[in-house]
């Protein structure tokens, strides 16, 4: 990377007779000799060097090339047959590569769909530095480049205006060139007595260069594009509280999370958006044939720039999780009227996307979506409940109910319901019309029943998960009541050989919890623990206690990381108990009214440390164990639970065994709604 021997010039005649064009393979040996007469040989270019820049990038290769005859007029010579009259040569040129990180490893490759636009040279020949010849070559190079990348914005918005029509059937692309994304922008180093220069031709200075190149100092500088790309347009982006309880009078329960609506999937152009969308197996071919090709990719699938750009925005917007949706099919009549929806190997017949025993009807289709999940941290997650909760009302209602405003895909919502296609699994939402378990009984006394026009319910069709039991022993049942007394008693477990003893760094009321929960006198310390056990994939912990013991836990302030300890699950730690009393009762509410509340048969907590969530307020993906595991243990096919953490929420779960589904549902309630404008 080099820019040098282009400074403290003057202005000059000789920029009448100068025409700027592409270099040609033919003008690398010119180039060359101009290289290598205005850098030292530790940083000039090799012959090869340029060689590979013309043949890969030749778009950002440019050449103010100076005409011999006197009187000729400057212009644009990117059609520049007719220079074969006339006769002069190349006295500058620069050169540039596109890159998606600024370093040295990054700039020895060109990545046609780079972020950045990375300027290795700024030439100049001896005999006309000086003279003005440097920023007249800056000027037409960064007309040109914005020319450029203007016109690939606009050839992606036009794109996205007809993507439906190009994302049904088998997939695939027209064919030809792929295009490239937009680039953010120009990006070089300089040394420090050229930085001046750069700054007069709308360079800004940013820092010290970490890159080592030759001996002296280099100094990074950037030059941002008035359009930097579609996707850095603004987006539309909620704050939603999901499984609100609606027996709360204070209106603060919930889960909060945050949604992104995208045109499609972050850092993917076009042609290769077309090639990874949904496939549609028709009736005649075989699964098999399917998998045989290589075109089987989830159509969720993205590039690692849309992932780091949805990790960012996730901590930017802080909350447990944000969820970024983006349409997949726009009209999935056909989708019901030719077959199957394939992801990641396995078909979902059409019937499913009826949330039901319907029938599929090219009348009653449901809009399918791509979904991903990232913590505040910014770790991605497979699956969230809560985070689906909110993307499916902000779809299904706060879209439709915003007329005239162009936002949220609205008529792509079709028929109240939608499909999800997350990393791992195909999720419907249907929005709900008729009272549920929750609400039946609350009538007009409760805050958020007088809201419901501003609140959404929705009922989520999920994956069934099975809760399997840990075997006993010192890395199973053992450990893990080690790790439950370190998290909230601030001391070991015990077992036979080694009885429990109260950390003496403990409270008195602590230690007083510690000793009910924690019997010395019982070695196996199954006082309150009533089972331990792993879900489907090990991916939570699931622990049932007594009710007493599940209340011995209330209060205590957490050591979260001793919950990390144990290696037998990915994600979270469930702990959970049966309960038979209202939702009142539980949050110590006292009401004059004989209105009926609402009966909770399970109370849960979630804790997610591993994945940079302490306490989940409301957790809905933990519901596809809790639902089937007390629907079986109380003999019942609706359940309905309360998550007890400073939030609360309710979770009505509907079990469908014949189905290997969970129907989950919520009430949602928007908090929040604006404009996203993190770049990409």
């Amino acid at each position: 990377m080099k820019t040098m021997n282009a400074g403290n010039e003057e202005t000059s005649p000789l920029l009448s007779r100068l025409i700027f064009r592409t270099v040609q393979p033919t003008d690398v040996p010119r180039c060359h000799s101009i290289e290598s007469s205005s850098y030292p040989p530790d940083e000039a270019a090799s012959k090869s060097d340029l060689q590979y820049r013309q043949h890969h990038a030749a778009s950002y290769f440019r050449c103010a090339f100076l005409i011999d005859e006197p009187g000729a007029t400057s212009g644009d010579a990117g059609g520049y047959g007719h220079l074969l009259s006339v006769t002069g040569c190349i006295v500058g040129y620069i050169c540039s590569t596109r890159c998606n990180s600024f370093t040295a490893r990054s700039l020895k490759h060109h990545d046609p769909n780079g972020k950045y636009l990375a300027i290795h040279s700024v030439a100049v020949d001896e005999k006309y530095r000086k003279l003005g010849v440097g920023s007249a070559m800056l000027k037409d190079y960064w007309e040109v480049m914005e020319r450029l990348n203007q016109g690939v914005v606009e050839g992606l918005k036009n794109k996205n205006k007809v993507r439906s029509a190009a994302m049904v059937g088998r997939g695939g692309t027209s064919g030809g060139k792929k295009s490239a994304l937009p680039m953010e922008k120009i990006v070089l180093m300089a040394k420090k007595d050229l930085l001046a220069f750069y700054v007069r031709n709308g360079f800004a200075v940013t820092k010290v260069s970490e890159i080592v190149h030759g001996k002296e100092e280099w100094f990074e500088l950037e030059r941002r594009f008035s359009v930097q790309s579609l996707g850095n347009e603004s987006k539309e982006c909620y704050l939603i509280d999901a499984f609100v309880d609606p027996s709360e009078k204070n209106g603060r329960s919930g889960n909060p999370a945050g949604v992104v609506i995208l045109p499609g999937p972050p850092g993917v152009d076009d042609d290769e958006q077309e090639v990874k969308q949904m496939r549609l197996v028709s009736s005649s071919e075989s699964l098999e044939d399917m998998q045989d090709t290589e075109e089987q990719e989830s159509p969720v699938k993205i590039t690692a720039r849309g992932a780091e750009w949805m990790s960012a925005v996730a901590k930017e917007l802080n909350q447990s999780e944000t969820a970024f949706v983006w349409p997949l099919l726009t009209d999935a009549t056909q989708l019901h009227q030719q077959g199957q929806l394939l992801i990641n190997g396995t078909t979902f017949s059409s019937q499913l996307m009826q949330h039901g025993d319907e029938q599929p009807s090219p009348s009653s289709p449901s809009s399918v979506y791509a979904i991903r999940y990232y913590t505040r941290t910014g770790v991605e997650v497979d699956l969230c409940g809560h985070a689906t909760l909110a993307s499916a009302s902000v779809l299904l209602n706060h879209a439709q109910g915003t007329k005239g405003q162009e936002q949220l895909h609205q008529d792509e919502v079709i028929n109240d319901r939608i499909t999800f296609c997350a990393k791992n699994d195909v999720l419907y939402a249907e929005l709900l019309t008729t009272c549920s378990t929750i609400t039946s009984a609350l009538g007009s006394s409760s805050a958020h029943a007088s809201a419901q026009t501003a609140n959404t319910r929705i009922a989520m069709n999920f994956p069934w998960k099975n809760v399997s039991p840990v075997q006993p022993g010192k890395d199973g049942r053992d450990a893990i009541l080690d790790i439950l007394s370190r998290a909230f008693f601030g001391a070991g477990a015990a077992t036979a050989s080694n009885p429990v003893v109260a950390s003496e760094e403990s409270t008195s009321a602590i230690a007083a919890k510690f000793r009910q929960f924690f019997n010395p006198k019982d070695p196996h310390l199954a006082h309150h623990v009533l089972y331990i056990g792993v879900t489907d994939g090990k991916e939570d912990l699931f622990l049932e206690l007594t009710e007493e013991g599940f209340d011995l836990l209330r209060g205590i302030n957490v050591n979260h990381s001793a919950l990390c300890e144990w290696a037998g699950y990915s994600r979270g730690v469930i702990i959970c108990c049966s309960c038979g009393v209202s939702s009142s009762e539980l949050s110590g509410e006292k009401t004059s009214t004989t209105i009926e509340q609402p009966c909770v048969d399970f109370r849960s907590r979630f804790f997610g440390p591993k994945v940079g969530i302490n306490e989940d307020p409301v957790t809905g993906s933990a519901h596809c164990a809790l639902g089937p595991y007390f629907g079986s243990k109380l003999n019942k096919t609706v359940v309905v639970g309360k998550q007890e953490s400073d939030r609360g929420g309710l979770v009505e779960c509907t079990l469908k065994p014949e189905e290997g589904r969970v129907q989950i549902v919520g009430t949602a309630a928007m908090t929040l709604s604006g404009k996203l404008s993190v770049p990409l």
